[in-house]
C-alpha cells in the first residue's frame, strides 16, 4: 500500500511552485490585496497590482521592488477602477498583459460594503456594491487572452460585504 502523507503541504506542493508566474491582483490598496501582492512577490512571482488609488499602488510597488533590479521589476502598478466602462477595463487588461507578456493568474480581490445595513441601501448604492463585489470583467478579458495565447491560467475571485 502506498504511503500517503498526512501533511497538507505535501499534498499541495504543486501549488507552491509559483516562481516566474505573472499575477494580476485587483483591490490592492489595502487589506488582503496588499498582503497577497507582497507575499506572491516573495515567492518569485511578478505582480501587476491594480486599484483606483495610484499613490497606494506606487507605494506598494516601491516596497516590493526594493529587492529587485530596476531593469526587471517584480511589481508594476495598474490604475484601474473595476466599475469602469467595459472598454476601459479591456484596455487596462491589454496594458497589463503587455507589461510582462502574459498573465498566469488573476486574483479578483475587490470588496465594498454600503454605508448602512445591506437591505437598507438605496438602489444606487445596492447596484454599486454588487458591481464592485460581483462583476468581474477582468476575468472575461484575461481569460480571453489566456485562451488566445493557448496558455493555461487561473482566475480567483473573492469579495466581502
Amino acid at each position: 500500500m502506498a504511503n500517503k502523507s498526512n501533511n497538507v503541504s505535501d499534498q499541495l506542493e504543486e501549488w507552491f511552485v509559483l516562481e516566474g508566474k505573472v499575477v494580476l491582483i485587483t483591490g490592492v490598496s489595502s487589506g488582503f490585496g496588499w498582503d497577497f501582492s507582497i507575499n506572491l512577490a516573495k515567492t518569485g512571482c511578478k505582480v501587476i497590482v491594480a486599484a483606483r488609488r495610484l499613490d497606494r499602488l506606487k507605494t506598494l510597488c516601491n516596497l516590493i521592488n526594493k529587492s529587485s533590479s530596476p531593469y526587471t521589476p517584480l511589481a508594476i502598478p495598474l490604475e484601474l477602477d473595476i466599475t469602469s466602462d467595459p472598454l476601459v477595463i479591456e484596455a487596462a487588461v491589454q496594458k497589463a498583459w503587455t507589461a510582462f507578456g502574459q498573465i498566469d493568474v488573476l486574483i479578483n480581490n475587490t470588496g465594498v460594503s454600503g454605508s448602512t445595513r445591506t437591505f437598507k441601501l438605496s438602489n444606487e448604492e445596492w447596484s454599486r456594491v454588487f458591481k464592485v463585489n460581483l462583476e468581474w470583467l477582468c476575468s472575461k478579458y484575461i481569460g480571453s487572452h489566456m485562451q488566445n495565447a493557448s496558455r493555461g491560467g487561473s482566475c480567483y475571485s473573492s469579495s466581502s460585504i
